[in-house]
């Protein structure tokens, strides 16, 4: 299957109200419901204990390729959570700038309803602060290993 169904599908199941999906082959892997990062860290915690590890995940990329993955919500955190997942294309109802500029940095597609500067917190006065941590921080997996280790 040709990724572009693989994130037509991820973005049709975000449509009937989940709130993350991640597709490959033409099938739905997984999804999940909730709020702010919770759903994409459920993908990405289940994912990792199939394959054992992330290490094992990032290795069976290479034999049984990439996802697509759709979101919500893609700001900079969700999109290093789901890169690290091993998502080459996503889909946001909401995207920030920072992750759009992140994805054309890593030849990443990233398609869209609605692009803001940035995901924004609560109150709307500063950034959110997982978007303002993942823009903090250079690793995607120093990134997720903080995140994990706050307890999220």
């Amino acid at each position: 299957m040709k990724q572009a169904e693989d994130l037509r599908l991820a973005k049709e199941a975000i449509q009937q109200g989940w709130s993350a999906c991640l597709a490959r082959r033409g099938k739905i892997i997984d999804k999940e419901q909730g709020i702010r990062l919770q759903p994409v860290l459920g993908i990405l915690k289940r994912q990792v204990e199939k394959y054992g590890d992330l290490t094992g995940l990032q290795s069976s990329l290479a034999a049984e390729g990439y996802y697509a993955f759709a979101d919500k919500v893609i700001g900079l955190a969700a999109f290093r959570l789901a890169y690290l997942l091993g998502a080459r294309a996503m889909w946001g109802e909401l995207c920030s700038s920072l992750a759009l500029e992140e994805a054309r940095k890593r030849g990443v597609q990233l398609e869209y309803d609605n692009l803001v500067p940035a995901i924004m917190n609560q109150t709307q006065d500063d950034l959110c602060p997982m978007e303002r941590m993942a823009s903090e921080i250079a690793s995607d997996l120093e990134f997720y290993s903080k995140l994990t280790s706050r307890g999220r």
